[in-house]
């Protein structure tokens, strides 16, 4: 531990010792349910005011104790204020009506199914209809004023016990088109328009809740987050939840894909601990990597070995050669464009610009798409560069960025959280990879973010073009944020991968300290164009990069 401080305050100085304390303890308290429960005690929250009408509608689909759950759903809908109606097979509704007496509202279906479950949700005639995930108890609805079109909103969920402890919250980003084809983040409630109810289709066959979740998305006209707690997910007597996840790939997927980024689009066998993973028909695309370097040959080597020998499609290498004065990489450089008739070096003179010297890059380059590398990385991954610029290639990409480690295998980059430390900074950096429980996305989780680091990104041509190059005032730290903020003004999704995975050594060439200057300038940029994260939650912590509610007090939350 004196080793990492010591190693913080020589890069970083004072303010990365601290933050890297506040990171520590965040992670180290990130399953205490007392803490938890302590700050929503003292969480201050304007009263949840209902300003449509609202019906909840929940199932006994895939819930393994439907005895316990429905007794729970009486209860809920004893305290709330909105009707509650369960669908399920007559025989449990019979048993349910002599338990419980008048508390829930019912609607039998002979065979019970999602298709019978959206039948259901079709005929509500209120402004808002709330579909509780399985095993899933209604939270805080705030219910907004009636709507005109398609909108699907949703908020945070948490975990709660048959004594109404409540423990395992987790705090979602506003829409994410990636992340939900990954995982169904928006599974526990779903609270639709009802123009959007209405607009279920009667022969979808839909055949598991991600699907749902999938079609509600496509046919949506708006998506919103709601920023409160709208579920709870119901615990067994273990600790469990009563409903488990259903496994594999969701059923309507490939048609999302395909209905979304066309024809070839598909999903693809699992790669990189991804459950599956969604692949959009670019597979011959043309990439140039662009590196900027100076010297430094114990890190260029091994960095352009390792691209040449884990990627074997159509691909070229663009060396931008920083004055480098070593007689041995100088050699070394004749020696590479021998051996790699794809590799070209490039002299690019005069004092160090990041930005300047990708834009020479992306000048002298031929490929479809640009991937900015540093030469202090080291790749991880097989085909990676196909990988990022299949999604790279999609009409709604901005920039696309990796997973890096450090050297010793925690997370250096998993997607940046504008607001960390008052400017921008690395979500999980520090953090094991093995880490699990999180408040937030999972790093293993491929998601979109409001920008990526530039020691790997991959940008179109289209889309450079369309944003414009990179901004030569930010010479050596901010330009990476600053771009991929603009794409993001511009209407782009910036995507992470963490099925792409590079060692990066962190700034080895020039150091580690980012100018003042740069800093002060990206401050005033984000506070124009970006003053929140779009993709992280108001309620997590900026003090810490471990997500994590406040250790103390509470950070307010946006307006849904």
């Amino acid at each position: 531990m004196v080793r990492v401080v010591w190693e913080l305050w020589r890069a970083r100085g004072l303010g990365a010792v601290v933050g890297w304390a506040v990171t520590a303890t965040s992670h180290g308290q990130h399953r205490s349910a007392r803490r938890y429960r302590a700050w929503l005690k003292r969480r201050s929250r304007a009263p949840l005011r209902a300003e449509g009408s609202l019906a909840i509608v929940a199932s006994t689909l895939g819930v393994a104790d439907p005895s316990t759950y429905v007794a729970a759903l009486a209860s809920a809908a004893a305290n709330a204020d909105a009707r509650l109606l369960l669908v399920a097979d007559p025989e449990t509704i019979a048993a349910v009506r002599l338990r419980e007496g008048g508390r829930l509202s019912f609607r039998e279906a002979a065979v019970l199914s999602l298709d019978s479950l959206a039948q259901a949700i079709r005929c509500q005639e209120s402004d808002f209809i709330a579909v509780l995930g399985p095993g899933c108890l209604p939270g805080e609805i705030p219910v907004p004023a009636p709507v005109v079109g398609k909108v699907l909103y949703y908020g945070d969920e948490d975990c709660i016990d048959s004594a109404g402890r409540r423990s395992r919250p987790f705090f979602k980003p506003s829409f994410s088109p990636d992340l939900l084809c990954a995982s169904n983040y928006l599974e526990t409630c779903a609270v639709l328009s009802r123009e959007l109810a209405a607009d279920l289709p009667e022969d979808a066959r839909i055949r598991d809740f991600h699907s749902l979740a999938l079609i509600l998305a496509e046919r949506a006209e708006r998506i919103c987050r709601l920023d409160a707690i709208v579920a709870h997910r119901l615990l067994n007597n273990a600790g469990e939840p009563l409903a488990a996840a259903t496994p594999g790939v969701p059923a309507y997927l490939p048609a999302y894909l395909r209905g979304r980024y066309g024809a070839d689009a598909d999903v693809a066998a699992a790669q990189g601990g991804l459950p599956w993973r969604c692949e959009f028909g670019r597979r011959r695309t043309r990439v140039s990597v662009i590196l900027p370097t100076r010297d430094r040959l114990d890190l260029l080597r091994p960095c352009v070995e390792g691209v040449f020998a884990t990627n074997s499609g159509d691909f070229e290498v663009i060396l931008l050669d920083n004055d480098s004065e070593q007689p041995e990489t100088l050699a070394w450089f004749e020696e590479a464009q021998a051996r790699w008739d794809r590799l070209r070096v490039l002299p690019a003179p005069g004092r160090f610009n990041w930005s300047r010297l990708n834009n020479i890059g992306v000048a002298a380059a031929d490929g479809d798409v640009f991937v900015f590398l540093n030469n202090d990385t080291l790749p991880r991954s097989d085909e990676w560069l196909a990988r990022l610029a299949d999604v790279a290639m999609r009409p709604d990409a901005g920039a696309v960025g990796a997973l890096l480690l450090y050297g010793n295998g925690r997370i250096q980059h998993a997607g940046v959280v504008i607001g960390y430390g008052g400017c921008s900074d690395h979500v999980y950096r520090g953090a094991p990879l093995d880490a699990d429980e999180h408040m937030f996305v999972s790093p293993h989780l491929p998601r979109n973010v409001a920008a990526v680091t530039g020691a790997c990104m991959a940008i179109s041509r289209r889309t450079l073009e369309a944003i414009g190059p990179f901004d030569e005032a930010y010479p050596v730290a901010g330009n990476d944020v600053e771009i991929c903020v603009r794409a993001m003004v511009k209407g782009y999704l910036n995507v992470y991968l963490p099925d792409v995975v590079l060692v990066h050594l962190e700034s080895q060439t020039r150091g580690r300290r980012d100018p003042a200057a740069d800093v002060e300038r990206l401050e005033a940029f984000l506070a124009e164009h970006c003053p929140e994260d779009p993709y992280y939650n108001p309620n997590l912590w900026m003090a810490s990069l471990y997500p994590s509610i406040p250790l103390w007090g509470e950070r307010p939350g946006r307006a849904p």
